[in-house]
């Protein structure tokens, strides 16, 4: 959901309620119990993610510059399961890890938009910080029917990493617009205690084409 309000020739507001991130994994395979030749089957699986409820603000600083920044607030929670399946032998037992988070975060955005003849030429440019969000742990196993509280499994804390993105759009003021996005994503640089596991730096291009022959130079959309 999303909603954009203008406050002012200098000054517009924007609400939305987002996904941010998920998580939605399942993998089989077998395991051994320890000092005996018993085999089991074992699940293994993820879901959940974030969500981000953001204000958003873009200000007018002079033609044809703008300058903005997102306000957000981001929580939710990450279940991992493991489940040992029941055969001849051997009585199933379910694993379950519980980890919430949340945590504001705050990205910003910059705008410069320029007429030559009638094509518009905007460039744009955004940033964010990595975040460290605030987060619980909660673990319990079931095994026979009887379910015990667990300490909590010491997991990485959730991060955002930080991100720099830019982007091109050329625009005729009467039919044709296109544009060029890039985000860079610097999962590198995140800190992981004990780590048995990479991650990488991650890449996004996007290019957008946008063509109306019967576009009515009175609307809304040319006067933005």
């Amino acid at each position: 959901m999303s909603v954009s309000i203008g406050i002012a020739d200098y000054w517009a507001f924007c609400f939305s309620i987002t996904p941010f991130s998920s998580m939605d994994s399942e993998v089989n395979t077998v395991d051994e119990i320890e000092g005996t030749l018993t085999s089991f089957d074992k699940n293994l699986s993820g879901t959940g993610g974030l969500n981000r409820v953001n204000f958003g603000n873009s200000f007018k600083i002079f033609k044809g510059l703008s300058a903005g920044f997102n306000a957000s607030y981001l929580f939710g929670n990450i279940t991992k399961m493991e489940k040992a399946l029941t055969n001849d032998s051997f009585s199933g037992y379910e694993l379950k890890d519980e980890q919430r988070a949340g945590g504001f975060y705050i990205d910003y955005g910059l705008q410069y938009s320029i007429k030559m003849h009638d094509w518009f030429h905007t460039l744009g440019l955004i940033y964010g910080n990595r975040k460290v969000m605030n987060t619980t742990d909660a673990s319990d196993f079931t095994y026979n029917d009887e379910t015990r509280i667990l300490e909590p499994a010491d997991h990485p804390d959730v991060q955002i990493p930080q991100k720099i993105g830019l982007g091109i759009s050329v625009q005729n003021s009467r039919f044709f617009r296109a544009g060029f996005d890039y985000e860079f994503n610097n999962w590198s640089a995140l800190e992981y205690d004990g780590k048995n596991f990479s991650v990488n730096n991650s890449h996004r291009f996007s290019i957008g084409l946008e063509y109306a022959p019967r576009f009515n130079e009175d609307s809304a959309w040319q006067n933005t």
